[in-house]
């Protein structure tokens, strides 16, 4: 069975013919199981023409500047892990934030990792060469394929469903 990683990110939105970078639906953190309380399945609705011209390599590799909050879950055989972290770009700067550390940096080039708790930083990291957050990081890769499946309605945008699946590794990376 293939971990499957999804980034809800919204990084591919079609509204009006351009690309909209918005914050991911923050799921209830309500009981769920409570009488009546039924989940919303995703409903994927077919490409347009207009939306099966689009390339999205050409989308990734042109995102505007962005804020975004990150949840993942990994899915392993016998339970999985999860996590969350607040990402912003500006040109080729980035911060990436979670409640442990934060990472500031140029892509390309070494990063700085903070640790605000204990007031210490490291300054010798390498870049990253395998970050499944950035949509420019892994549309330049020449074994990454992106396909888009479809759009789903995500907080009244409509938004493409990008899979992303790289030849070396087994899992599938789920991009809006």
């Amino acid at each position: 069975m293939k971990p499957l990683l999804t980034i809800p990110l919204v990084l591919a939105c079609v509204l009006c013919g351009g690309v909209v970078v918005a914050p991911a639906e923050r799921p209830s953190r309500e009981f769920q199981g409570q009488a009546g309380d039924e989940k919303k399945e995703e409903v994927l609705t077919p490409l347009t023409e207009a939306e099966q011209r689009l390339n999205p390599r050409d989308i990734f590799l042109n995102q505007p500047d962005y804020v975004a909050d990150l949840e993942f879950f990994v899915g392993e055989e016998f339970g999985g892990y999860g996590g969350a972290e607040r990402i912003a770009r500006k040109g080729n700067r980035f911060r990436r934030e979670s409640k442990f550390w934060t990472f500031v940096g140029e892509i390309g080039k070494t990063s700085v990792q903070l640790y605000p708790k204990t007031k210490t930083y490291d300054d010798m990291l390498p870049p990253p060469d395998d970050d499944n957050t950035d949509p420019e990081t892994l549309a330049l890769k020449p074994e990454t394929t992106l396909k888009a499946l479809g759009t789903v309605l995500v907080d009244g945008h409509r938004c493409l469903k990008i899979e992303i699946v790289r030849k070396d590794s087994p899992e599938r990376i789920l991009a809006y």
